[in-house]
C-alpha cells in the first residue's frame, strides 16, 4: 500500500478544495460593493421648502372655519404678485403697468377676481366669502396665463 501523496491525489484534491472555498466565498467579495478602502457619502439632502399653491390649500382645509388674518393677507398677497407677474409675461408690460391694471380691474373679466386682488377690505362679508373669491382670483390669474401662452 503505498502513500495517498505519493502521487497526483494529494494535488489534486488540494487544488479541488481551493477552488470550492475560493467558489463559495467569491460571490461575497464581490457582490459587496468593493467598497474597501473607499469613502462613501451619505446621500445628499433635499431641503424642504413649501409646495407651490400651499397658501391655498388652507382655502380647502379650513372650508367653514375662520382663516386668521396673517393668512389672508399672505394668500391675497402672493396672488397679487402673481397676477402681476402673469400680466408682466402675458401681456408684455412693465411690472408699473401691471399693477395699474390690476389697481384699475381691467386684468379679467371676473370682477369678483378682480375685486379681491385689487382690494385689501377686510369687511365681514369679505371675510366669510374669502375662500371662494381667492378661488376665484386664482382660476382668473389660471386663465389669463393660458391665454397667454396661446398668444405667444
Amino acid at each position: 500500500m503505498g502513500w495517498p501523496w505519493a502521487d497526483d491525489t494529494l494535488l489534486v484534491g488540494f487544488f479541488t478544495a481551493a477552488f470550492v472555498i475560493a467558489s463559495l466565498l467569491a460571490p461575497f467579495t464581490f457582490l459587496s460593493g468593493g467598497s474597501a478602502g473607499k469613502t462613501t457619502r451619505p446621500p445628499e439632502r433635499v431641503p424642504l421648502t413649501d409646495t407651490p399653491g400651499d397658501d391655498l390649500m388652507v382655502l380647502d382645509r379650513r372650508l367653514w372655519l375662520p382663516i386668521p388674518r396673517s393668512r389672508r393677507r399672505q394668500v391675497r398677497s402672493r396672488l397679487q404678485h402673481t397676477a402681476i407677474r402673469t400680466l408682466v409675461r402675458t401681456a408684455d408690460c412693465s411690472a408699473a403697468d401691471a399693477k395699474a391694471q390690476i389697481e384699475v380691474g381691467s386684468w379679467t373679466d371676473d370682477r369678483v377676481a378682480a375685486g379681491f386682488v385689487r382690494s385689501e377690505s377686510e369687511s365681514v362679508l369679505d371675510h366669510l366669502l374669502f375662500p371662494r373669491r381667492a378661488r376665484r382670483a386664482a382660476q382668473a390669474i389660471l386663465e389669463e396665463s393660458e391665454t397667454g401662452a396661446d398668444r405667444q
